[in-house]
């Protein structure tokens, strides 16, 4: 089967006869979080294809419109700065799951500094305190590894 695999010439399902593109656009990761917290002010750094797309939705409910975010420049908001910082932080992290081996992480985790080790804590203490107030903040796109991995590295869950 693997053998045949190699033979197929396009993966239409995967790209979309877009090349190589997995997403095209990550306008449902906005959108989620819109409507499932509409009642709230959503804050997001300027991003024009986003906003140009956020337009042109037409957002309403029963029939009133929900205007319910705003794009800045993040130099103006400190709220987006420490959004960027903790994104960032959660993109490197995921990518570090996603490309380690289990042996590795075994051995990274055992060699963490106190410093290192009081900022993973931080880290698992603040997206407790957020499960346990919502589920609805967590949206992740990780295979069953990563989350393995994760559960492994960060709450101390063995496989």
């Amino acid at each position: 089967m693997v053998k045949e695999s190699l033979k197929i010439k396009e993966l239409p399902f995967i790209s979309g006869f877009h090349g190589k593109e997995l997403i095209s656009s990550f306008m449902a990761f906005y959108l989620r979080n819109l409507y499932l917290f509409k009642n709230s002010r959503h804050i997001f750094d300027e991003e024009k294809s986003i906003q140009d797309e956020i337009k042109e939705f037409d957002w309403t409910e029963n029939g009133i419109p929900i205007q319910n975010c705003e794009f800045v420049k993040s130099n103006d908001c400190k709220a987006v700065q420490i959004s960027d910082v903790v994104a960032g932080f959660l993109g490197k992290y995921f990518t570090y799951l996603k490309n380690v081996s289990d042996e590795q992480l075994t051995i990274d985790k055992s060699e963490l500094t106190n410093i290192q080790k009081n900022t993973l804590d931080s880290l698992k203490e603040l997206i407790d305190i957020s499960d346990d107030l919502c589920r609805g903040f967590f949206n992740t796109v990780s295979s069953e590894g990563e989350q393995r991995r994760n559960n492994y590295f960060l709450h101390g869950v063995e496989a």
